[in-house]
């Protein structure tokens, strides 16, 4: 059924159920991994080893296939059918078929209800009122009920000065029912992209922020940034147009400083384009055909998508080919550009502030967000939207190095041709300085250089600052200077960068196979740190240069060598018989951790302090010679091993002498007392007591009794057994002995029943015996239950409307005190509700010109809304003096908006809420008028589930 249904009754009186509830965006915008394995029966059949239960469901979003053969597969979390915000996870799977979870994102311990109380209408109402939009949306908003955790983050314990965001984890609070809601507003008065996310009970906005994402011909193109450069277009009778059929169909349109629609495809007679000048109507000298910014854009596409396609082997910006569009000349003096999901497209301001926002590294930057959106697909606010920020400077930068420093051609990102500012093309005399620096970002004046407990605070344009500072250092190195603008103080000695072929590499794939929505500073170092180890080896240059990066930017320690030199140990046993000790002596450079002690290659224990003692009982070996080895292991991981040393066990031998041991039962019903005999050379520790095989019951001092229940068994005869131990560790078991057990009542109530009453209500009455008293009586109509009574007579009073008219049947049960059911004979009785003129409702007339007919005779109004999508319309007329009752039964787990419209716009109504389940009444006075309301003819009624 459709999740948005309408059904109406009109005419004098009016109905409208409006069945509203929001969609899922997975179902509304399909992953490029489709509908196929959504369910991934790895992980549904290890939910409990995640720490999840059956509530919980995985989806598969999407999957990255590596040139390792190796296949990376997000799956998003679901409780009880709602997706859990940020509960994520990465799947690797080999190409052997082998599965291991790689970031792990899950959230645990949820308990809550997944019912909301207010309705998708009510929410939009919310968030129309705090987005305040001076436009008409320009699509329909999306909605979504989702599971959201929230959490803090609070310092590591132990920690005198926490200030390194490895000194901080996140901290649970609480988990919200909430409602996702996504609107876009593009007008000239009022251009945004806002998200919310809204409390379903209360309607108090949990958080919010803006998701404005900023920041086959070969013909000439003549750009205003990149000079005159080769550009696909399409050939057409008429002339040209800016679409490249070589890559996906991409194309480019003109906006004509409109706000609303896509624009329509640039052509021109030749296949020659622009004039290398800025597009500023208002200023003399400037390109007066608007071309050269189309170009611009439509250059920044055809790089981009060849960068991604000969540098990373990615099909597009989705990694499945979906063709992109890019819209130039958006509004009037607009000073930016931005990226829109929903319409998969690149949008470009001229300018006011700034010259034309198509400049390269700008166009890849937008892109970039693209990229995003089907990858890691991180939050636009907080931390992990200062790293969405800047994974799309990054990308803009190694863009705009592949075009001019490689001719956008080969498998490499050159070391020349780019920089490592964003926009600093765009500048004018109003504007003269780049819009961000990657190698030293608080030049900008606001973004800060390193991370701080603070950042996620920040607007996302400046939170994104560490995080293009730590790329530039993982590129280009950090200096030691501490004049330069490439030195920080976290990192005073500096360090090499790698250049940024393996640079972008390292970053790209922590991105595309390690982050999820949620990551934060701290997730994108160590998923930079894992991708190192998987493309370039543990502990080589590339690691070590990813630990000093992010090192950089106060985020995690720098790289120290690992420690490979193994601790030193020597070992010896003293003691006599069946107590031996232990001991070793152990030095480390970094310290001894652990020294774990082997007897003939058997682990025997460990000692993790000096003396390194451990004591050891020998009686677990033969009498003989045994061979001693200790092994010391460091912090850092190195093992040690001792010379072997030989000690020799003579202990007595073992006592192999079972006890001796007699059982028997007495007692009376309910309690029985169990008693052995039990006799042993070195002393008995324990007898149990089982009955038909099964552990009741021990004793551990004689005269060996234990007191059972014996109602946790079946009347009936029985068999005990007992067993004994001795303090040597033999058992002996007794003979079997038989007991009998009567203690239970089995006997059921003796019950009949009765029914009588006249219309509307009628009364149960039952009469019960029992020998041990009778607790209840239930009474079933139909074979549904639809009452009970506690205490004699045993009578129910049932209001027979909620069946229909005609022959029913009646069936009483009585239970006793002790579970047992005892059940009446069927009784008939008959309801004949008067007067009950009912019209039944006709569903899918689809049409308010064919309402269907109600008749004047109908007195009630009867019937379920389908499941439907239909718009159900009724006529109904009420003659002076008339009630009329209408009863409605809703669907479960629908939001009803039930509205009452007149038959014209001076016809008033009363207004009452309707609960799904129960009835309104409505009536005309005897003057045939209905009571004025001077506002509206029309009520709307919210109906819950």
């Amino acid at each position: 059924m459709s999740q948005r249904s309408t059904r109406m009754l009109q005419g004098s009186l009016t109905l409208l159920g409006l069945a509203l509830s929001a969609q899922s965006p997975e179902a509304m915008r399909q992953s490029p991994a489709g509908d196929a394995g959504l369910t991934l029966r790895v992980l549904e059949d290890g939910r409990a080893a995640q720490g999840l239960d059956s509530l919980h469901s995985f989806r598969r979003v999407r999957d990255i296939s590596d040139a390792y053969g190796t296949t990376h597969i997000r799956a998003q979390q679901y409780y009880q059918g709602l997706r859990v915000w940020g509960g994520e996870l990465i799947l690797r799977q080999s190409p052997q078929g082998d599965s291991e979870i790689t970031t792990d994102a899950l959230v645990r311990d949820l308990a809550l209800r997944p019912e909301p109380s207010l309705g998708v209408a009510e929410v939009l109402a919310v968030a129309h009122q705090a987005v305040g939009p001076k436009a008409a949306y320009r699509v329909v908003p999306e909605v979504e009920l989702v599971v959201l955790p929230l959490s803090r983050k609070v310092a590591k314990e132990g920690l005198r000065s926490p200030d390194n965001a490895d000194h901080f984890v996140d901290q649970a609070q609480r988990n919200e029912l909430a409602y996702w809601v996504h609107v876009e507003l593009e007008d000239a008065a009022d251009t945004r992209h806002e998200d919310l996310l809204i409390q379903a009970h209360t309607g108090e906005i949990l958080q919010q922020w803006s998701s404005l994402h900023t920041s086959a011909q070969v013909g000439v193109g003549r750009t205003e940034y990149s000079g005159n450069v080769s550009i696909n277009a399409n050939s057409l009778s008429s002339g040209f147009e800016l679409r490249d059929l070589t890559r996906a169909g991409n194309y480019t349109t003109n906006m004509g400083s409109g706000t609303t629609g896509n624009g329509t495809v640039f052509t021109n007679s030749l296949d020659d384009w622009g004039d290398n000048l800025n597009y500023n109507p208002a200023q003399p000298g400037s390109s007066k055909n608007g071309q050269t910014a189309a170009v611009d854009a439509h250059y920044g596409m055809q790089v981009t998508w060849d960068f991604l396609k000969q540098v990373l082997g990615r099909n597009g910006l989705d990694g499945a080919g979906r063709a992109i569009f890019s819209r130039v000349h958006y509004s009037s003096a607009y000073d930016n550009a931005f990226w829109s999901d929903a319409c998969f497209c690149m949008t470009y301001g001229d300018g006011s502030l700034f010259k034309t926002l198509t400049a390269l590294d700008v166009a890849a930057h937008e892109m970039g967000h693209g990229v995003m959106a089907s990858t890691a697909k991180l939050n636009y606010y907080g931390e992990s939207g200062g790293l969405n920020e800047a994974n799309s400077d990054i990308f803009g930068t190694m863009v705009d190095f592949y075009a001019k420093g490689a001719g956008g051609a080969g498998a490499v990102i050159p070391n020349t041709g780019g920089n490592f500012t964003i926009g600093e093309q765009l500048e004018t005399a109003s504007f003269p300085v780049p819009l961000r620096y990657m190698y030293k970002p608080s030049l900008d004046g606001r973004s800060p250089d390193a991370w701080s407990a603070s950042l996620g605070g920040l607007d996302v344009h400046y939170s994104s600052g560490p995080m293009n500072r730590a790329f530039y250092f993982l590129s280009q190195g950090a200096s030691a200077t501490t004049t330069s603008t490439s030195y920080s103080s976290y990192l005073p000695k500096g360090m090499t960068g790698l250049g940024n072929d393996k640079a972008f590499r390292i970053w790209w794939r922590a991105v595309s196979t390690k982050l999820t929505s949620t990551s934060d500073y701290l997730a994108a170092r160590n998923g930079s740190i894992t991708s190192a180890r998987e493309l370039y080896g543990a502990n080589g240059a590339e690691e070590a240069a990813v630990w000093n990066a992010f090192a950089a930017i106060n985020v995690g320690s720098a790289w120290t060598a690992p420690d490979t030199t193994a601790p030193v140990v020597s070992a010896k046993a003293t003691g006599t018989l069946a107590a031996i000790s232990f001991t070793a002596t152990a030095t480390d450079n970094v310290g001894v951790t652990r020294v774990d002690y082997y007897v003939d290659g058997v682990l025997k224990g460990s000692a993790t302090a000096t003396p390194y003692t451990y004591a050891w009982d020998s009686t677990t070996v033969a009498n003989g010679s045994h061979a001693l080895v200790a092994k010391a292991a460091d912090a850092a991981g190195n093992l040690g091993t001792s010379a072997s040393v030989s000690f020799s066990v003579a202990n007595p031998p073992k006592d192999t002498t079972a006890p001796v041991i007699s059982a028997k039962a007495t007692g009376t019903a309910g309690s029985i007392a169990f008693t052995a005999t039990a006799t042993d050379n070195v002393g008995v520790t324990r007898v149990d007591y089982y009955v038909d095989g099964v552990l009741k019951g021990s004793a551990t001092a004689s005269p060996y009794t234990y007191a059972w229940d014996s109602t946790t068994v079946a009347n009936g005869t029985h068999a005990l057994v007992a067993k004994a131990a001795d303090a040597a560790g033999n058992l002996g078991t007794s003979a079997s002995v038989a007991f009998t057990v009567t203690n239970k009542d089995t006997t059921a109530p003796v019950v009949s029943a009765q029914a009588s009453g006249t219309a509307g209500s009628i009364t149960f009455t039952a009469t019960a015996t029992d020998k041990v008293g009778v607790t209840r009586v239930d009474y079933y109509v139909d074979g549904v239950l639809k009452g009970s009574a506690t205490a004699s007579p045993y009578t129910y009073a049932f209001s027979s409307t909620t069946v229909a008219d005609g022959t029913h049947t009646l069936v009483a049960k009585a239970v006793d005190a002790a579970g047992n059911l005892g059940t009446s004979a069927s009784v008939s009785f008959t309801v004949s509700n008067t007067p009950s003129t009912t019209y039944n409702e006709v569903e899918n007339n689809n049409s308010v010109a064919t309402a269907n007919a109600v008749p004047d005779t109908a007195t009630t109004i009867k019937g379920a809304i389908s499941t439907g999508s239909d718009l159900d319309t009724f006529a109904i007329r009420l003659v002076a003096g008339k009630s009329l009752q209408i009863t409605l039964t809703c669907p479960p787990g629908t939001m009803y908006g039930l509205a009452l419209v007149g038959q014209s716009a001076t016809a008033g109504l009363r207004g009452a809420t309707l609960v799904c389940g129960s009835s309104v009444e409505r009536d005309n006075p005897a003057d045939g008028k209905w009571a004025r309301r001077a506002t509206s003819s029309t009520q709307v009624l919210t109906i819950p589930p």
